[in-house]
């Protein structure tokens, strides 16, 4: 057993570095962030306006409604505001987000890439 440990490290220990290479080039790259500064997006900003009525809606029936009419003359309220029970797909992706939001991103599309690399049998080191 005590043989299988240090074989154990000396495979994943390329593995290991590439991940923490990608973190730190990550969380270095989008440093910014953890002092709370985030790009001003006015397509970001405007969409709580859009969204109040949807907003509204759900707080006074407590449920979401099939369609809004302050957006574009009226449209689906799923194209606007997405926020309900079915969207599992983000709530799962939302826990792979360990660095924060926007660097688990680069981090994320790192290490696939570096997956892939590997699975093409690239050497782990390169």
């Amino acid at each position: 057993m005590q043989n299988g440990v240090p074989r154990f490290l000396r495979k994943a220990l390329p593995h290991i570095v590439a991940l923490l290479l990608f973190a730190a080039v990550s969380a270095l790259f989008f440093a910014p962030q953890y002092e709370g500064k985030a790009l001003r997006q006015t397509d970001m900003v405007m969409m709580s306006g859009v969204t109040s009525d949807i907003q509204q809606h759900i707080d006074r029936y407590g449920e979401h409604p099939q369609w809004a009419g302050r957006n574009f003359s009226g449209m689906p309220s799923y194209l606007i505001n997405m926020n309900y029970d079915g969207r599992w797909v983000k709530n799962v992706a939302d826990h792979f987000y360990i660095l924060g939001q926007p660097a688990s991103w680069i981090f994320i599309s790192m290490a696939g890439f570096y997956l892939m690399l590997l699975l093409f049998g690239v050497n782990p080191w390169l």
